[in-house]
């Protein structure tokens, strides 16, 4: 009898190929499974990420920067990879910077720890510079000044750039911006560089060198290389506000230094944009409300520069709304009124003093908000 005819032999046969074919099938199901757990366990990770960063988001927009701060640090745990690590870095930084004075300096290290890893991508480092630079504006603008200096001026390169700068903190920032446009050129990089040209040009002190007319041509040169990388990044609405406020005090500016432009209304434009931005922004979103605020300020005062009592109506509208919140202690009305007072003891003129004082004349009510913010006028 041949052996294949055996029937032991046969059934053994057909036994083993049964179990391999059940050993396959059961590692390819077990396979399956773990694999469908681990999408679900990614899934959830993913969504706990998600979830955290979103809700860090909301309380810094609220002007919660410890809740932020706080949940910022928990998604900076869930983060996937090494690029959502450094954007949750920023965003740490950017609530500590917003926070307690005593936050300030950590803001700045971090900032400094994400510019200087080679292993960020580049336009994440360049974002850290623009956010390092842009603590001028946060804090400048209400004459809080000293601290940069301190923080980020304290150590090269930047210990040069304010050694170097002609008209002081506002050259030495603007080179950070010029730092950040070498790295990974960004519409907010190039509009800073232009605002601060121009407010050192409001305030009678250029750069070394240049002239007025120079000063005026790298303003408009820095605007127009803005102006198609604005959709670039899809900027939060507070942000986007801000670029086309200072994109109007730039442009202001160079038609005042431009007598054949004088009455251009290119910078009227940019003003508007800025309000119409943030206009149906929440009333919680502090940054959005408060850049309302600044841009109706800034827009009158531009106004009352160039044309008095002839735009009265306008002048009135934009600043009702800053005159009837004088009393209220929102953050928003809070910081405006810092920033009223600073622009007060201005030792040189500039547009936007200037035109403050042009409505003071105008408008009586707005006349005796300056006075108890501290102006002295007669």
């Amino acid at each position: 009898m041949a052996v294949s005819n055996y029937p032991y032999f046969t059934l053994h046969k057909k036994t083993q190929i049964f179990f391999a074919v059940a050993v396959l099938t059961a590692l390819g199901l077990a396979s399956a499974y773990f694999y469908s757990e681990k999408i679900k366990r990614d899934n959830l990770a993913t969504r706990r990420f998600v979830a955290d960063y979103q809700e860090a988001v909301a309380s810094h927009n609220r002007g919660d920067y410890d809740a932020a701060v706080a949940k910022f640090k928990q998604a900076l745990m869930e983060a996937p990879n090494k690029t959502a690590e450094a954007e949750i870095q920023r965003k740490i930084a950017r609530s500590l910077l917003r926070g307690p004075e005593s936050n300030q300096a950590e803001a700045i290290r971090l900032y400094k720890e994400i510019i200087d890893d080679p292993l960020v991508p580049k336009h994440l480092r360049a974002f850290a510079l623009n956010d390092m630079a842009f603590a001028f504006d946060l804090r400048g603008f209400v004459g809080d000044q000293t601290f940069l200096e301190k923080a980020v001026f304290n150590e090269e390169p930047y210990a040069s750039y304010l050694q170097e700068s002609n008209t002081g903190i506002y050259g030495a920032v603007r080179r950070i911006y010029e730092q950040s446009d070498a790295l990974y050129p960004t519409a907010f990089a190039k509009l800073e560089i232009a605002f601060k040209y121009a407010v050192t040009m409001n305030m009678g002190t250029r750069e070394a060198g240049l002239s007025a007319e120079q000063t005026a041509t790298l303003v408009r040169k820095y605007i127009d290389e803005a102006t198609p990388l604005m959709g670039a990044f899809p900027y939060e609405g507070s942000l986007l506000a801000y670029m086309h406020l200072i994109r109007g005090v730039a442009l202001g500016t160079i038609e005042q230094a431009d007598k054949n432009n004088a009455n251009s209304d290119e910078s009227e434009a940019a003003y508007k944009s800025a309000i119409l931005t943030v206009s149906t922004a929440s009333p919680e979103d502090v940054h959005a409300q408060t850049i309302l605020m600044l841009a109706r300020l800034w827009y009158a005062a531009n106004l009352g520069y160039r044309f008095g009592a002839a735009r009265t109506g306008d002048i009135q509208m934009l600043i009702g709304p800053i005159i009837e919140a004088k009393s209220i202690n929102t953050q928003p009305a809070t910081y405006l009124r810092s920033h009223i007072r600073w622009v007060g003891n201005w030792t040189s003129g500039g547009v936007l003093r200037k035109g403050l004082f042009e409505i003071a004349g105008i408008l009586p009510e707005f006349r005796s908000l300056l006075i108890e913010l501290g102006w002295r006028i007669t």
